[in-house]
């Protein structure tokens, strides 16, 4: 007889671990307090940017960026299994600066060089832009970084398409079920108490009760229609505040954000931060000016105190959790190690040091 898992939580860690737990044998079900047809899960609030080193090159944390590079292979072999078409881009990225900032932009590249100097990457003059990005032909950008290990995954395709997998594969999923509270073995929803042979609780920002160290950082990002705008590349712009990064989504479609916020809010997106980022925008391609605002998006990630994942566990429990900015990014590595953590695989220290023994 199959073991049972329940997967609490329906973001991208919770729809891709419930997925491979039916494919290793699990009868798995899934639970979350959303509709299934609902947005509000943070992973909809994520612009699908998947940048170990221009997002965290510039950290004090090196082991993000080698979990993220592990992880673009794995949503390369993932996604030709499922039932609905996701385009992954993973052509490279690119960072600019107008000619205030460029001065920034060349420490950014110091420091990549120095901290990581294996891994890829390269300055450009105006001439090598344009052919990487020929939308960016008469940007006047003088200088730039490109990083050709980086790329970008269509986030809300993604999700739905994993949602479809759940579906078609045999994931037994309970949307819009409130769970009260998550136990070794056990959920309990508003209804009832279920019990299961594993349980694993993946609600992000909405399990900090049980996880002490557990905060919110806000992110507010916009989506934009800007058919005048051909971008093929995800672009961090190096701005005098903060980066600001601007993501394909396809159809025209184009996700820019870059706050991060020590704040829990749920709040919808300021004025201040959106009139900073289409600002920002609007100075990197003329074609913004004419973008229409598809939707404005305000929401918590989840993050521990060095910004890095944990998988809290006891016997019958696991919490995984803190995967803060970078959850399409990391979510196919952490839970690759999880799912070698339970078949009692040996890992490495680094690999071994994401798991916290004990009851939480």
């Amino acid at each position: 007889m199959s073991a049972s898992a329940a997967v609490v939580g329906a973001g991208v860690a919770g729809r891709l671990l419930a997925l491979k737990l039916r494919r290793s044998g699990y009868e798995v079900t899934l639970f979350d307090k959303e509709p299934a047809s609902s947005l509000a899960a943070c992973s909809f609030a994520a612009a699908g940017f998947l940048a170990p080193l221009s997002e965290g090159g510039a950290s004090s944390e090196p082991l993000m960026v080698r979990l993220g590079q592990r992880s673009l292979p794995l949503w390369q072999d993932l996604l030709p299994t499922l039932p609905l078409p996701v385009q992954l881009g993973l052509k490279g990225s690119l960072m600019v600066a107008h000619q205030p900032d460029v001065s920034a932009l060349q420490e950014r590249f110091a420091r990549l060089k120095r901290r990581f100097p294996m891994s890829p990457s390269e300055w450009v003059d105006a001439n090598r832009i344009s052919q990487l990005e020929p939308a960016l032909a008469e940007s006047g950008f003088q200088a730039g970084i490109y990083l050709p290990e980086e790329g970008y995954i269509q986030s809300h395709a993604a999700m739905h398409a994993l949602q479809q997998a759940h579906s078609n594969e045999g994931v037994t999923s309970y949307y819009g079920t409130e769970v009260r509270h998550v136990a070794a073995h056990r959920v309990v929803t508003t209804q009832q108490t279920l019990s299961f042979d594993r349980v694993f609780d993946c609600r992000g920002f909405a399990a900090r009760s049980d996880l002490k160290d557990l905060r919110g950082v806000r992110g507010e990002l916009i989506e934009v229609h800007a058919p005048e705008v051909k971008l093929h590349l995800p672009l961090q712009l190096i701005h005098q505040r903060y980066p600001i990064y601007i993501v394909p989504r396809g159809d025209d479609i184009y996700a820019i954000g870059a706050t991060c916020l020590e704040s829990e809010s749920l709040g919808p997106v300021t004025i201040k931060a959106g009139l900073e980022l289409l600002n920002a925008v609007y100075q990197v391609h003329p074609g913004f000016r004419f973008a229409g605002i598809h939707r404005l998006v305000a929401n918590c990630r989840p993050a521990f105190n060095d910004n890095l994942p944990q998988v809290h566990h006891q016997p019958g429990l696991w919490r995984l959790n803190g995967l803060y900015r970078h959850g399409f990014l990391l979510a196919p590595v952490v839970i690759d190690l999880l799912l070698r953590h339970l078949a009692g695989d040996e890992l490495s220290d680094d690999e071994r040091g994401i798991f916290i023994p004990g009851a939480n």
